[in-house]
């Protein structure tokens, strides 16, 4: 790279410039040379003593002979006069300097350097000066400052040299550790998939050692595995087609064991060869996070239909809870799952069971027949306990015979078990038992502890129905508990809008009392707020929870709730219109509103003052796609859209009640 240059700064310089071989052959000649001489440069390289442009042997100009110019040119010249011949025969005078270029075995080559002093040498022939006496005194000077030149920049030029090294290994060092300690795994490939060097992250992913890799084809290393060694191959051949490429795959370890990668590989060129970049990262705790996400929205999904199941009213409890725990044991990979519930005294009610292989004869029959006081051990520990564990290793205590009988008959594995709590009493519980051996863990623990507090709700709920049949002062009450569990069951998907549906509930029922509502309307009122997002739990979990902006798409799915929680309360049969005012309380009175687009008279009077309500907390309250927008703004809104979106008694009512307040962190302290 230093020769080339060289060689470039000898062409480009202003100053004719001719280098000689050691035999004064011409082997280059820069363009100030071949201007000032008139030759072409054809006429010019390998040129050899004597030179067209020495002249014939005039007078004036006598030829010297090849060794005469070798000794004049070892010793070194500077500023010598010599007179040229053009090409069209002019003539030419220069200031010609000589250095002789030595390396390890003498000199090498000769640099010529001249100046064209004809103009000077006409002047001063008219002058009746002696040019030659004069240009020998000058050579003699010339020569001398030479020599201190040229050992000054030989001085530089070793200085540069050492600079210029020691950058380059400075440079060399910091990509050298800059490959080494990047996190990703990296190798780079030759032409025919071997691998020329790998990074240290890319042996510790792969369980392997620079040097014993290098040479080894790559799939030989990270593809071994039948199930990977097609794809590692395929992929291999698309990358020296001239293709990158990147994407999530598997690749093996020299262990044998499989490791889930991103693999982003690149072809590159290097001189006329194809090389190959590949960078690998390992990416099993994304995996990890991907399956437990894929893991809770697939659990989201079964709660809600489990919930939703115990929504309506039903003659067949029990059809519903055999299903739930079909759902749910099927879910955990469970072998047998059982509800039993026991009245206030101990005695059995209900025992149902699911299993997903055949059921032992004695064991059905055994719990058939069994009542709280048969198992004391396990009774007590229920009372204190949010779940009981039991595995093959756990000592059962001798005196709790029937517990060690029951688990004898399920053939051991484990056994979780749940209390089943109504209305604050145990009375009963929910059992999941498991043959296989995998981590279960905390988290699962946790998850099956919610299905069992939907269950006691539902069983709750069951319960509050048979009695309303029987006493109508217990109906008000039901249909409190009623709407306390939709609530909760929704709470299990979407906890905030349950917050949302509570507030909004407190802030309607402030509203009708200060408009002056009867005690009956605002019951109802109340009723209709606590559920009035209800059919929002048929809403796909991922898009109420979604923490971006919503598509269109998605928000003309969400602008279905209203309807769907009328279809869902229309299946009770309420004392006030609920589900006709949850249906109407994103309408609007200028008909702007959904789902029905109603006009003004057609509007509820308790959904006008539950739209105002639910405007003012949705905006005040944080939601997963945006931070709160504080009160102001949201009585700002209410301002804005009175009489043409918004009830104007309904928002005179809001103003006076929130008169005087900066937000509403203690107004939904009010429990409904």
């Amino acid at each position: 790279m230093a020769e080339d240059m060289h060689s470039s700064l000898l062409l480009q310089s202003p100053i004719p410039i001719l280098v000689l071989s050691r035999d004064l052959k011409v082997v280059l000649a820069n363009r100030a040379f071949l201007d000032m001489s008139g030759y072409d440069e054809s006429e010019v390289l390998g040129a050899v003593p004597p030179y067209p442009w020495w002249g014939h042997g005039e007078e004036d100009v006598p030829v010297p002979t090849v060794e005469d110019q070798k000794v004049l040119y070892m010793k070194g010249v500077s500023r010598l006069e010599r007179r040229y011949v053009g090409k069209g025969g002019s003539s030419i005078w220069v200031e010609l300097s000589v250095t002789p270029i030595t390396g390890i075995d003498g000199i090498r080559s000769y640099l010529l350097s001249m100046v064209d002093v004809t103009g000077r040498r006409d002047s001063e022939a008219q002058n009746g000066d002696d040019p030659r006496l004069e240009g020998l005194e000058r050579a003699y000077a010339a020569l001398q400052q030479e020599l201190a030149e040229r050992s000054e920049w030989e001085e530089r030029l070793e200085l540069e040299v050492a600079r210029r090294t020691e950058e380059l290994e400075k440079s060399k060092s910091f990509w050298e550790a800059l490959f080494q300690e990047s996190p990703e795994g990296i190798a780079f490939l030759d032409n025919r998939d071997r691998i020329i060097q790998v990074n240290g992250s890319f042996c510790r992913m792969f369980l392997c050692d620079p040097e014993s890799v290098r040479g080894t084809a790559i799939n030989d290393i990270v593809g071994r595995a039948p199930g990977i060694q097609i794809d590692a191959e395929r992929m291999t051949r698309k990358l020296f087609s001239g293709e990158p490429f990147v994407y999530d795959t598997k690749r093996t370890r020299t262990d044998g064991s499989v490791l889930p990668v991103s693999i982003h590989a690149s072809p590159f060129l290097f001189g006329n060869k194809t090389f190959a970049y590949c960078g690998y990262r390992d990416i099993t705790e994304r995996k990890r996070d991907e399956e437990r996400l894929r893991y809770h929205s697939t659990l989201q999904n079964l709660l809600s239909r489990v919930s939703y199941r115990f929504v309506f009213p039903s003659s067949d409890i029990d059809g519903s809870l055999r299903q739930a725990l079909e759902d749910f044991g099927s879910f955990f990979r469970a072998s047998h799952c059982n509800l039993v519930q026991f009245d206030p005294a101990g005695d059995m009610v209900r025992s149902i069971w699911w299993h997903g292989g055949p059921l032992n004869p004695d064991l059905g029959h055994l719990v058939e027949n069994v009542s709280s006081r048969d198992i004391p051990w396990l009774w007590h520990r229920l009372q204190v306990d949010d779940v009981v564990m039991i595995g093959n290793g756990d000592a059962i205590p001798a005196r709790a015979c029937m517990e060690r009988r029951l688990f004898e008959l399920l053939g051991g594995g484990e056994a979780y078990v749940y209390p089943l709590f109504i209305r604050g009493e145990l009375r009963g519980m929910i059992s999941l038992f498991r043959s296989e051996t995998d981590d279960f863990g905390s988290d699962r623990i946790t998850d099956f502890y919610v299905f069992s507090s939907i269950i006691s709700a539902a069983l709750e709920r069951h319960e509050g129905e048979r009695s309303i049949k029987a006493n109508y002062d217990v109906l008000h009450r039901t249909f409190e508990s009623s709407i306390k569990t939709m609530g909760d069951m929704l709470a299990v998907r979407d906890p905030y809008t349950a917050r949302h549906q509570r507030n909004v509930a407190v802030l309607s029922d402030m509203i009708s009392e200060r408009l002056g509502m009867d005690e009956e309307s605002r019951k109802g009122l109340r009723i209709a707020a606590l559920v009035h997002d209800l059919g929002k739990i048929r809403v796909p979990a991922e898009i109420l929870n979604k923490p971006g902006e919503l598509s269109e798409l998605e928000f003309e799915i969400i602008k279905e709730h209203p309807q769907l929680g009328e279809e869902i309360l229309s299946n009770i049969e309420f004392p006030w219109p609920v589900a006709t005012i949850v249906s109407q309380h994103h309408e609007r009175l200028d008909g702007s509103g959904y789902p029905r687009h109603l006009w003004s008279g057609e509007i509820l009077p308790e959904a006008r003052i539950l739209a105002v309500a639910d405007v003012v907390e949705a905006m005040t309250s944080h939601r997963p796609y945006r931070a709160g927008l504080g009160l102001l703004a949201a009585l700002d809104e209410i301002r804005r859209g009175r009489s043409f979106l918004y009830d104007p008694d309904a928002v005179g009512a809001c103003l006076d009640v929130l008169k005087g307040r900066s937000d509403l962190n203690d107004l939904f302290s009010a429990q409904i």
